[in-house]
């Protein structure tokens, strides 16, 4: 059984079963695509209305603070036919749902230390409530995710120079997507503050830097 588990093969079907599961639970959604309520009503027609390099930078006021996730997600479907506008944040917010998934499966880490865990830990994530009907494949919701990410990031160890580099790009949009992530800055904190490495400090800094714009504007 052991054996089984730590295949890689077997971590790829895991994840190919879950993307299944995904389909089957809202066929509708991946085959016609939506806007989900502010996404189309306010995202999408300021960027209709102001273009692809405005619409990265809008502010959603009744939120109040910067969701970069969503102005890039919206903003890329603006370039194309509106009636397949949609498919870029479902798809493109589908991606961000299995990037935590893939990051427990495929990065070494202290907390998901064995195979099992990570099995169960990916399970965990894909269950519990951020799989509800508001947030499921919702370019406004990513933030959840890319969250979720960010705290896998934290105990992630023996990592490779490029794995790095995705590691700083996913903390730097997830802490300029909303305050969920920003909110983790005391643990990148002390993260760098016992570890004092270059990566760590990197990390600090992202997450300082897009935490102080995101609470000057909430």
């Amino acid at each position: 059984m052991k054996k089984i588990l730590d295949n890689s093969k077997t971590k790829y079907y895991f994840l190919f079963i879950i993307i299944l599961i995904s389909f089957f639970r809202s066929p509708y959604i991946f085959l016609n695509s939506r806007f989900q309520s502010e996404e189309g009503s306010k995202y999408f027609v300021y960027v209709w209305e102001n273009g692809f390099f405005k619409g990265l930078f809008y502010i959603e006021n009744a939120a109040g603070y910067f969701n970069l996730i969503a102005n890039i997600l919206v903003s890329i479907s603006s370039l194309i036919k509106i009636e397949y506008s949609p498919f870029i944040t479902v798809y493109g917010s589908f991606i961000l749902i299995l990037l935590p998934l893939y990051l427990i499966l495929f990065r070494k880490s202290l907390f998901f230390d064995t195979d099992l865990k990570k099995y169960i830990g990916l399970l965990l994530v894909f269950i519990t409530p951020p799989f509800v009907p508001e947030v499921w494949v919702v370019s406004i919701s990513s933030q959840i995710y890319l969250c979720i990410s960010a705290i896998i990031i934290l105990f992630m160890v023996n990592l490779k120079n490029y794995q790095k580099i995705i590691n700083h790009l996913i903390i730097f949009i997830a802490g300029f997507s909303g305050v969920y992530t920003c909110c983790l800055l005391p643990l990148f904190f002390i993260n760098y503050f016992f570890k004092k490495n270059l990566y760590n400090f990197i990390n600090f800094i992202i997450l300082f830097f897009s935490t102080f714009m995101q609470f000057y504007f909430f």
